[in-house]
This record gives structure tokens, C-alpha cells and sequence, in this order.
């Protein structure tokens, strides 16, 4: 099982932070996920809300494939917050 997918199931997961292909990602709330270039968060690529988790997890987003096919070695995950 995938590393960001594990975390999703938790409940209490609110914010993953996490890079892939130099670029960092911030999916927080309800699944809002942000993009930016760089790791201080100053220079914002997108914003993209999904409709539900498992949009998220489908969603070909990440130079063509879903989170759920990338391998995990290609994700650093810096921060995982839960209420």
C-alpha cells in the first residue's frame, strides 16, 4: 500500500505535506491540494479542490499518473498533521 494512501485512511488526518519531482505539495482540509516550486511555499503553482478522497487518489495529476502509481520512493513526505 502506498504511503499517502495509508495516511488517508486515518480519520484524523487533516494535512499531508509532501515533494514529488521538485515541486511541493500541501493536500489539506477537503482535499485541497496546493502546489508550489519550492520547499519555503513562496511561489504557488496551483490550488485544485477535489470533490472527495478517492477523486484525489484517481486523479492523473502527477505528470500523467495518480498518486496511487507512483512509487513511494519518488515521494518525500515532510509532514503529516492530525487533530
Amino acid at each position: 500500500m502506498k504511503k499517502i494512501e495509508s495516511y488517508l485512511k486515518r480519520d484524523k488526518v487533516e494535512l499531508i505535506e509532501f515533494e514529488y519531482n521538485k515541486k511541493t505539495y500541501v493536500l489539506s482540509g477537503w482535499w485541497i491540494l496546493e502546489v508550489f516550486k519550492d520547499e519555503g511555499k513562496k511561489d504557488k503553482v496551483s490550488s485544485t479542490i477535489f470533490e472527495s478522497k478517492e477523486d484525489f487518489l484517481s486523479a492523473k495529476i502527477f505528470d500523467g499518473k495518480s498518486i496511487r502509481e507512483i512509487d513511494d520512493s519518488k515521494i518525500k513526505i515532510f509532514e503529516v498533521y492530525e487533530n
